[in-house]
């Protein structure tokens, strides 16, 4: 069995059970902070690129690397929120969590209305005959800005990671006041 009822009547993970479960939410994340890294990479080089085939085979690559962007974040997002229902550190409760889930849901937000959008303009703008950004807008282009959005995810998700090892802040106004109730702050699942 992979959960084990606690003396408090919530619910933790066996040890076995949350190394694995750990394990996997480690690596989904790392591997969509390496997505966006690599998105960051090829959307600079195209804006960059000396020609426009170049530029244009850059932001297609681009495109396909985004196709595993939402898989990560969706991995993610759920190891990550299952890790707060069975581990001491629960959702609510402290304020780092509360901050990493608000990081982990505006990513994948601001890529879906943002990201893609910009992704097209970006492979339109560079459909010409020159990749020259001035005449294209500058860092106002769509290859700029998507590589700022990107650079901006890339942030958002390192920060979340920091939040995961520094733990900072304590409790969230929800922790403090279940504790001032009686309960442990930290016991996320109750029985029925």
């Amino acid at each position: 069995m992979m959960l084990v009822q606690t003396a408090r009547g919530g619910w933790r993970l066996t040890p076995p059970a949350h190394k694995l479960l750990l394990t996997a939410h480690i690596v989904a994340s790392v591997g969509w902070l390496g997505i966006a890294v690599a998105k960051i990479v090829l959307g600079v080089v195209a804006a960059r690129a000396a020609d426009a085939a170049q530029a244009q085979a850059l932001l297609l690559a681009t495109g396909v690397i985004d196709r595993a962007f939402p898989p990560a974040a969706i991995l993610t997002l759920l190891t990550g929120v299952t890790l707060g229902l069975v581990t001491k550190w629960g959702i609510v409760q402290y304020s780092w969590v509360l901050a990493k889930l608000g990081l982990t849901v505006a990513v994948p937000v601001t890529a879906v209305r943002l990201a893609d959008r910009l992704l097209v303009g970006a492979q339109t703008q560079v459909g010409g005959a020159s990749v020259d950004l001035q005449a294209v807008g500058g860092w106002l282009s769509a290859p700029s800005l998507l590589v700022w959005l990107v650079g901006a995810h890339v942030v958002m998700l390192t920060a979340a990671t920091v939040l995961s090892i520094y733990k900072p802040w304590g409790l969230s106004p929800i922790g403090r006041r279940r504790q001032r109730e009686g309960q442990r702050p930290d016991v996320a699942v109750r029985a029925a």
